[in-house]
């Protein structure tokens, strides 16, 4: 049937599930490809920090993740990594890193979720030693304590070897977890070597003592057994990463994400356009993804709390004080105080980066917040999980919830009316980061993906909340009426600026530079990007980056880390804001320009200043064309 679709033009495009839970994804993609070979596929598949997608797969490229781990690495302070990981231990008392917390979580996951599966590839790990020199000796306890730890040292979902190769990255991302495992469990350095032999396929008949008739079967014996393991490890890292670290260390939950990297706060700007640049290279056609069915919480909720690392000092502050005022409302279970301090520190977190600007989404906000808690405590396993509630635990904290929202439970004003004046700057702030964002998404290299509800602010949390039901209506409308201003959009801009909060300047953001991308479809789907030199006092405030494919150009400006530029309230746009900051342009680039978000036309020499690129709005998209 979705061949049938396909085919006549019902479907334009697939996307593939998990394709790492697939047994052999490149043989699947292959047979796939043959089905629909002018069909965009994509397929989800969570890379690692520093996994690229292999280029032997027949695809377009993934759904995104990585897409939206790295955009949000130039928006978060990496040097307030340090200030925010001493807060979350001093908080919650957490000493462990992440990685520590995801090795627990995948050995937890396969003591209970996936015990018969281990027992199966220890099952048939056991047959092999059985008849290897090196492996009859060792006992089947010992061969899954081995096979478990190595399991869980895995860095990446998993490796590829098949019926036909293994890469150098299989290699590589092999011994990464070995030499991990073998740190943390140097007791079984000899069932380590036995597994190398085994997962390196380094049969050699001088060392099988089994029957000589089946010598011959022996190699692809251990082949099959890699391929079953690889496919294990797949569901291992879902259940133990997805699903249980990510809602188990909290030091900073914006990068709490399928696909990020939670130890890591922001990376550098040559790292993130070296990303840039290979996607062109490689995948053009891959998803730009910002929000999707699961992430974790919504891309303007994440593009909020990135203002956090501008203010350590006073994030800590706030949170240790909010801390201090709410233990009087925390009531027991189990002897114990609830939510504990973890949980606690998130749903601080998680309030900030998703309460709501609409007056009429806070009247149901703390039913909302209710539900996420008992989710991300079930999910923590920690006092409470899906399969045995602790009811009393979850109580607990749908108590403490409603008790944050009740005046009367703390003071007069009660805990929510202080907490606004908070939230108000970090909003504001986090308001040009949600525009930023959609900018660079629908700018760079890859296929904007805009998540549905996405065209206003979304401050939804993970599933089921990010899948409630969308009112387009208001979306309509305002569609309509940025279409009917052709001519004249000062009035537009200032009323979309004034009233920023309704979301509807993100969605004219994203609707004329969709319309910019449609117009000059070429530009953006091939053309060289180029990052630009900034220079000024705000240098390091603004990202800049051209788009080439002569005679086009395209020039994309956002602003950042405008704690330290802008007061709280104030726009970031204008002379008096950007003084002499300016984006330096390339040799042979065009002097006239028309900005795209604006509907202004600027001229220009080697440089565009900051205060008229963003005279109007808080971000720029400039197309020039270079005359002959």
């Amino acid at each position: 049937m979705i061949f049938r679709f396909c085919r006549t033009g019902v479907f334009t495009g697939v996307r593939i599930d998990h394709v790492d839970g697939l047994r052999d994804p490149k043989a699947y993609l292959d047979r796939l490809r043959q089905q629909l070979p002018d069909t965009y596929i994509a397929v989800e598949k969570i890379l690692a920090e520093d996994e690229v997608l292999r280029l032997d797969w027949p695809v377009q490229g993934t759904t995104g993740y990585e897409f939206a781990a790295r955009v949000s690495g130039v928006f978060c302070r990496r040097k307030s990594a340090v200030s925010l990981d001493d807060l979350y231990r001093r908080f919650t008392g957490e000493q462990r890193s992440f990685e520590e917390i995801v090795r627990a979580g995948k050995r937890r996951v396969m003591e209970k979720q996936l015990s018969g599966d281990l027992d199966n590839l220890v099952n048939g790990l056991a047959r092999i030693a059985a008849s290897h020199r090196y492996g009859k000796d060792i006992a089947p306890p010992r061969l899954k304590a081995a096979l478990s730890e190595l399991l869980a040292a895995f860095g990446v979902y998993r490796t590829y070897v098949d019926e036909d190769s293994r890469s150098e990255a299989d290699g590589h991302y092999f011994t990464a977890a070995l030499e991990g495992a073998r740190k943390i469990n140097p007791d079984h350095a000899y069932e380590f070597d036995f597994l190398e032999r085994i997962w390196t396929l380094a049969f050699d008949p001088e060392y099988f003592d089994g029957p000589a008739e089946e010598m011959d079967a022996e190699p692809a014996l251990w082949r099959d057994w890699v391929i079953e393991c690889q496919q294990f490890t797949a569901p291992l890292a879902a259940k133990g990463v997805e699903d249980n670290a990510l809602y188990n260390y909290h030091r900073f939950s914006a990068v709490n994400e399928v696909g990020g990297a939670p130890e890591l706060i922001g990376t550098t700007d040559e790292s993130f356009y070296g990303f840039l640049r290979h996607r062109l290279e490689r995948w053009p056609h891959s998803l730009n993804a910002t929000a999707t069915h699961d992430t974790k919480r919504g891309e303007d909720v994440r593009a909020r709390l990135w203002v956090l690392t501008e203010i350590p000092g006073e994030w800590e502050r706030q949170v240790l004080s909010w801390k201090e005022a709410n233990a009087a409302i925390k009531s027991e279970a189990n002897g114990s105080p609830v939510p504990d301090a973890n949980l606690e520190y998130l749903i601080y977190q998680t309030l900030l980066g998703a309460y709501p600007f609409d007056p009429e989404e806070r009247r149901g906000f703390s039913v909302r917040m209710q539900d996420y808690v008992v989710k991300a405590g079930r999910e923590a396993k920690a006092y409470t999980n899906w399969e045995a509630p602790d009811d009393a635990y979850e109580a607990g904290c749908r108590e403490f919830i409603a008790r944050l929202f009740d005046p009367r439970s703390i003071s007069d004003n009660g805990f929510i009316a202080g907490f606004r004046s908070f939230f108000e700057k970090v909003s504001h702030y986090g308001i040009f980061n949600s525009l930023s964002q959609a900018l660079i998404k629908t700018t760079a290299p890859g296929i904007p993906d805009i998540y549905q509800g996405t065209e206003f602010f979304d401050f939804s949390l993970v599933d089921p909340d990010n899948r409630r039901p969308v009112d387009y209506a208001p979306r309509q409308q305002a569609l309509n009426r940025f279409r009917e201003t052709k001519e004249g959009k000062g009035a537009l801009l200032e009323d979309l600026l004034k009233n920023k909060t309704d979301g509807r300047i993100k969605m004219h953001l994203t609707a004329a530079a969709l319309a910019a991308r449609k117009e000059f479809s070429d530009l953006f789907e091939a053309g060289d990007i180029l990052p630009l030199e900034i220079t000024g006092q705000y240098a390091e405030n603004l990202l800049a980056f051209a788009r080439i494919r002569p005679p086009a150009w395209s020039v994309t400006v956002v602003p950042r880390f405008l704690t330290g530029v802008i007061e709280p309230g104030q726009d970031p746009i204008g002379e008096g804001v950007w003084k002499e900051t300016a984006v330096v342009l390339p040799g042979g680039a065009p002097t006239h320009w028309e900005n795209r978000l604006t509907g202004e036309r600027l001229v220009s020499d080697r440089n565009l200043e900051a205060a008229a690129v963003m005279g109007r709005f808080p971000a720029a998209l400039l197309i020039g064309e270079v005359r002959s």
